[in-house]
């Protein structure tokens, strides 16, 4: 194991590091090293891959992991070439690399196996060669681009901060060689001149332009000769350490490296160190990496690549890398550059140092060779861009767009002139920071969530911190300890009570302990003025100033005092001072001691106030902290004082996180879906609501109307789909995350996957390591410790909760999506063996399969799913899934397909889409083997011949020919709704065709319900010829009752209620629409509801009941905005212009006509029957308005519309009896009555009533 761990870590270094190991052998100690040699140099870059970043993470999701994937492809296949030609990989550099070949050959010999290196990369190294399929075309046209120098390069090993050390590889060779790889052409290979001169003879080059040579043949070679293998002992394992990122260690000895690679939004500072030289002292150059180590480590960064390229040495760091993430990441970065600038600066160095914020895939690329952890995305391109735009520029500091944005609030800034930089192609917004002023950069990390608002809901903590103010004021001192996560509000409910003691007269003194600065008393160091000034304590201001200089910086570089400098002698002297004084202002002022984030403390601060609180004194101490807080028994003495009390904050209740987003958004009212959605997803925790509201308002999903904040129309249900979790929260949960034993956040991804909410058999069945049940129940009962998950009930096994649900998002974005798809993978295949025959699981198995990348696999479950949607109501949704079920390819059966486009026009039916369920309607027709004629003429004979065919079976003679192979119930189905398409879309002839195959096809499937809404469709056709209509109306209504079927019994009401209301029967036709209405509302058929209520109001206003048919029209519109159903809501609106042109209001008209023209621009969602409406209401107003030229124009458009072919849409009649009516020519005047006729076939009422008038609505009761 020893030796397998040592081989792992050892990939990661060159061999440069591990012969100075072996040169120091098991006892040897790092130590500042510069060395010299002679060795040819080969720089390694792909053209091309900067514009490819860009490409990839702005278009793919998984853009930066395919990145990873190619280079991972790429440097694999370098790294083989090069140690195999004996060359040494001493770095990568983003989408390059550096090598060298040194030892006791010749130089020139060491040059010519680089030449031959570098011609067999460009030879082997094509994309065709080294991709594979899964490569994006455009990674395909990359060429590398090799630069071969020769000369003396110097090695400096340099650092040890924190036992962590750095190889830097530089010289004017180098920098030449960096300069020819500049030079070379994509896909060839360019020398320098002193590496041309000493391999002339044997090489063939050609002169480029800024004096580099470009190879063109190599004439003869040397014997291969591969890199020499360097053996570490596992002696030396510690010393090889103090070389690998803090990254790969923890993950390695964990063995998690499978799982290194992770999503993480970080901060990068690309750092040119233009004055480091090969001619640098070793101790300068030692001072100044040390300097920046200092610098990056005190805000806990880290250093990933210090490497040299044509300009000079560069460094690359950044925040937010495992294990140290924090909630203000962008902060340290950008306060860590200015330490830099300002630390070198006074060392003499010079630097320019770019500052970029966004995601990274942070993991390792190479071969099994050579390895190296980077971070792969367009944040670390533009951090390196905009460091050479510093250095060009000569300004120390440039940062991005995003990182401003996120530290603006504590760094000040100034805008510069966008930038064009290399490889990117918009410019980009950038800025410098302003200087701070000195000794303050600690004070700038600041508590998330600090704010000045109302304080929102804690009333009863502050009541309590009241009721110990008013002790104080009685002489008792006392201790409260106020704990939450962080964002939770304990900084906000703490500086709303000061308000308040401060105005009682109480002398505050407040400190933040920082994790950046532990030094001892630090945080008291920062209460101490709030005692001067003062008049009641004038007498304490010598004392003050005594304590104070024996706590300020003491040394030169302005440090604080380090615990170290503390005699044990002179700690408790100077602990007794600070009680002292403490105690002393006590005694003449109402004194409150405040100490926020104490998890951050000195020992030393918290053995002092263990004992303040042991003297009792009048001071009423109060403190704020994350938990855990008991894990020293110092914390431990403090935390359970007999004289400390306790307050926990948890999230707030649904209805303050209501007045909390109102707050922000200076609202008196927030729409009930937007803060449900916020609270649920966030329990309530203050800063993630507030992050979460603004994330909806800068995505446009919101909006402020009349001191209301809701969803932009069309937002609400697909908010939390386009919603990114705001890096602020991921930055938040991250940081807390990175507390975590790596065997926990293992759990934690997996658990991830399943969702917010998750079981222990599930997570034990998908845990990459196998953990058992038992195993893992014991892990997750320490995790329920850190807060981010809690348990929720044992029964029939544990089941747990992400709290707030947010943390399993933040958790789930920082695996990479290779990651993902494992464990989805292993989850959709554990569903489908214990729940896969349950239809309600369809949905979450077919989700898993295509997050897995197993589409085919999951095409069969969103079918499932779509079809639970569909029959439950759910159109939206069933549209959604059965379409991601098209997408996937073709089916193998095309009787599949064709079921999947008939559920599809069923689901667009159900939204009122009238146009799109048709097209998939045809297209179930064509596959399911029975194609729609296109012309409307060949559908005449085939419809008499159906109705003979009708007609000899309803006096029982039975003929009936049907093409055989064809799935008949699918069929019968089908043509069941294309009967209800056809009356809003089709004529006549085409109408009465497709009721008559629908008959045919329920007759020889033999299916009672398809039989019995045959025969109702059947009553409706024949409805001119009574006896006729009566007995297919009887038939099915004897069929369904004789089912039972309350969803059959609801449409043949329906069915027979339209029949009625045609024929003019009006008492019959209220009583069948009364007994659909009242039956589709108890089994949730909103479809049917809605018909029968809108035919309902139909005959309301027939029979002259204008008031009570616009109510019921109210209520279809709200149902139809509810349900995103357009062709409802056009019937709201349409048919209350109906009633107000009879009711004679005219304005009310005019606007009704104006808001339904809003549904109209999509033609692909009206129907024919809806534009024809449209048109013919609008004609009619035009001529109530005397605009006769542009009524005869609409009538004109509206009959063309129509086109010899009026659809039976019975709320149609009065629009035909309209344009029968108007002054048109004579051929079109008999053109609108021939339809009016037709129509008049099926529905008599059409020719024999006229449309109300204003002057007979008055009989019935006028509407205005």
């Amino acid at each position: 194991m020893m030796l397998a761990h040592l081989s792992e870590l050892a990939c990661y270094l060159p061999g440069l590091i591990r012969r100075r190991l072996q040169s120091l052998g098991v006892d040897g100690q790092l130590e500042p090293a510069l060395e010299t040699c002679s060795a040819a140099i080969l720089v390694a870059d792909l053209s091309g891959f900067t514009a490819l970043t860009e490409h990839l993470t702005q278009t793919n999701p998984a853009g930066a992991e395919e990145l990873t994937q190619i280079l991972d492809l790429y440097f694999g296949h370098l790294v083989r070439i090069v140690t195999a030609h004996g060359g040494d990989v001493i770095k990568f550099s983003g989408d390059g690399l550096i090598a060298l070949w040194y030892g006791d050959e010749s130089l020139t010999i060491l040059t010519r196996r680089a030449v031959q290196c570098g011609l067999a990369i460009q030879m082997m190294m094509a994309p065709a060669v080294w991709s594979t399929a899964v490569i994006d075309e455009q990674a395909r046209r990359l060429r590398a681009r090799v630069g071969i120098g020769a000369g003396e390069v110097t090695i400096m090993h340099l650092g040890g901060v924190f036992g962590r050390w750095e190889l830097l590889i530089t010289g004017d060779a180098v920098q030449e060689a960096g300069a020819a790889e500049a030079a070379a052409p994509p896909g060839e290979v360019a020398l320098t001149n002193t590496a041309w001169e000493l391999v002339r003879q044997w090489c063939e080059t050609v002169p480029l332009p800024n004096g580099h040579r470009k190879l063109t043949a190599l004439l003869d070679d040397v014997p291969l000769q591969a890199l020499r293998e360097i053996e570490i002992v596992p002696e030396q394992l510690e010393l090889l350490r103090a070389y690998v990122p803090k990254a790969i260690l923890t993950r390695i000895d964990a063995g998690h490296s499978a799982w290194l690679a992770e999503l993480r939004y970080v901060t990068v500072l690309f750092i040119h160190l233009g004055s480091l030289t090969a001619e640098t002292p070793l101790p300068a150059a030692q001072a100044v990496i040390r300097a920046i180590q200092t610098c990056l480590y005190r805000y806990e960064g880290s250093i990933n690549r210090l490497g040299t390229d044509s300009k000079g040495p560069t460094l690359l760091a950044a925040f937010g890398l495992p294990p140290f993430a924090h909630e203000d990441d962008t902060l340290r970065g950008v306060l860590a550059a200015q330490d830099i600038v300002q630390t070198l600066t006074d060392l003499g160095f010079a630097c320019a140092i770019g500052v970029t914020s966004g995601q990274a895939l942070c993991s390792s690329v190479g071969g099994q060779e050579r390895r190296e952890y980077t971070m792969m995305g367009t944040v670390v391109n533009r951090a390196a861009r905009l460091m050479q735009a510093a250095h060009q520029q000569n300004v120390p500091i440039l940062c991005d767009g995003e990182t401003v944005a996120a530290c603006r609030e504590h760094i000040s800034f100034s805008a510069l002139p966008p930038l064009h930089l290399r490889g990117i192609p918009d410019p980009i917004n950038v800025f410098q920071p302003l200087p701070t002023t000195p000794n303050s950069h600690h004070q700038e990390i600041t508590t998330i969530g600090r704010h000045s608002d109302k304080l929102i809901g804690r009333a009863s903590e502050l009541a309590f911190l009241q009721d110990r103010l008013a002790d104080l004021q009685k002489g008792r001192g006392s201790g409260v300890l106020i704990t939450g996560e962080v964002g939770i509000g304990k900084s906000h409910l703490v500086q709303t009570f000061l308000a308040q003691a401060r105005s009682r007269g109480a002398v505050v003194l407040s400190g933040i302990a920082r994790p950046i600065d532990r030094s001892p008393y630090n945080t008291l160091r920062t209460c101490l003025p709030s005692l001067l000034g003062d008049p009641r304590l004038t007498d304490l201001t010598d004392t003050v100033y005594e304590v104070a200089n024996e706590l300020w910086p003491t040394t030169l570089s302005g440090q604080a005092i380090q615990p170290t400098t503390l005699a044990p002698a002179h700690a408790e002297r100077l602990r007794e001072s600070l009680i002292s004084l403490l105690v002393s202002a006590a005694t003449r002022v109402l004194l409150v001691l405040v100490i926020e984030d104490i998890q951050w403390l000195d020992e030393a601060t918290w053995v002092l106030l263990a004992e303040l609180l042991d003297r009792r004194p009048p001071i009423l101490l109060v403190t704020t902290g994350r938990p855990p807080l008991n894990q020293m028994e110092v914390q431990r003495r403090l935390i359970y004082h007999p004289s400390i009390e306790h307050i926990k904050l948890s999230g707030l209740s649904p209805p303050l996180v209501h007045d909390l987003i109102a707050q922000i958004f200076g609202v008196e009212h927030v729409d009930e879906s937007i803060w449900r959605m916020i609270a649920e997803q966030t329990q309530g925790h203050p800063f993630f609501s507030i992050e979460l509201a603004k994330a909806l308002r800068d995505a446009g999903l919101v909006m402020r109307q009349q001191g209301i904040c809701r969803f932009v129309p069309g937002a609400s249900s697909t908010a939390n789909q386009m919603v990114r979790l705001p890096a602020t929260v991921q930055g938040l949960i991250t940081s807390r995350f990175d507390q975590l034993a790596l065997d926990q956040q293992l759990t934690l991804k997996a658990a991830s996957v399943i969702g917010v909410e998750f079981d222990t058999t599930t997570l034990a069945a998908i845990h990459p390591t196998n953990l058992n049940e038992q195993q893992l129940i014991g892990q997750l009962f320490e995790l329920q410790q850190s807060g981010l998950i809690s348990l929720e009930r044992l029964e029939p096994h544990p089941f747990y909760a992400f709290r707030p649900a947010a943390v399993a998002e933040a958790i789930y974005n920082l695996m990479s999506f290779a990651q993902r798809r494992q464990l989805h993978g292993r989850l959709a295949e554990y569903l489908e063996q214990t729940v896969g025959h349950d239809p309600l699981q369809a949905t979450t198995i077919a989700y898993h399969w295509q997050a897995a990348g197993e589409p085919i696999r999951a095409r069969p479950y969103l079918d499932r799913a779509g079809e639970l949607a569909l029959y439950t109501g759910d159109y939206a949704r069933a549209i959604e899934l059965l379409s991601q079920a098209n997408q996937i390819g073709n089916d193998l059966q095309p009787q599949v397909r064709g079921r999947r486009e008939r559920m599809l026009a069923e689901a667009f039916y159900g939204q009122g889409r009238l146009a799109e369920s048709y097209r998939c309607l045809q297209s179930a027709f064509t596959h399911l083997g029975l194609p729609l004629p296109e012309a409307r003429r060949a559908m005449l004979w085939p419809a008499l011949a159906e109705i003979m065919r009708q007609s000899l079976q309803l006096f029982g003679i039975r003929s009936q020919l049907l093409p055989d192979g064809i799935n008949l119930l699918e069929i019968a189905r089908a043509t069941t709704l294309l009967v209800q398409l056809d009356y809003y879309q089709r004529d006549p002839i085409t109408l009465v065709h497709s009721t008559l195959r629908a008959l045919t096809f329920a007759n020889a499937i033999g299916l009672a319900h398809a039989r019995a809404r045959a025969y109702a469709h059947m009553s409706i056709i024949l409805n001119r010829l009574p006896i006729l209509a009566g007995r297919y109306r009887r038939k099915s209504m004897q069929l369904a009752q004789a089912l039972g079927d309350p969803a059959t019994v609801a449409w043949i009401a329906q069915a027979h209620g339209l029949a009625a209301l045609g024929r003019g029967d009006w008492k019959r036709a209220q009583a069948a629409l009364h007994l659909g209405l009242t039956i589709a509302k108890q089994i949730g058929d909103t479809r049917r509801w809605v018909e029968c209520r809108a035919l309902l109001s139909m005959l309301q206003v027939r029979t002259g009941q204008m008031t009570t048919a616009l109510a019921g029209l109210s209520e279809i519109l709200a149902y139809g905005e509810r349900s995103r159903d357009h062709q409802v809501q056009i019937w709201g609106r349409l048919s209350a212009v109906e009633i107000y042109l009879i009711a004679g209001n005219l304005p009310a008209a005019i606007n009704e006509w104006q808001a339904a023209s809003n549904l109209f621009t999509d033609p692909n969602r009206v129907s024919r029957a809806d534009q024809i409406w449209h048109t013919v209401l609008a004609a009619r107003i035009a001529l109530l308005n005397s605009a006769t030229q542009q009524a005869y124009e609409l009538a004109l458009q509206a009959l063309e519309q129509i086109d010899q072919a009026p659809p039976l849409a019975i709320y149609l009649l009065r629009s035909y009896e309209a344009l029968a009516q108007m002054s048109l020519p004579w051929r079109k005047r008999w053109k609108a009555r021939l339809i009016r006729w037709q129509v008049g076939l099926f529905f008599p009422i059409a020719t024999k009533t006229a449309p109300l008038t204003s002057e007979q609505s008055k009989k019935k009761g006028q509407v205005r």
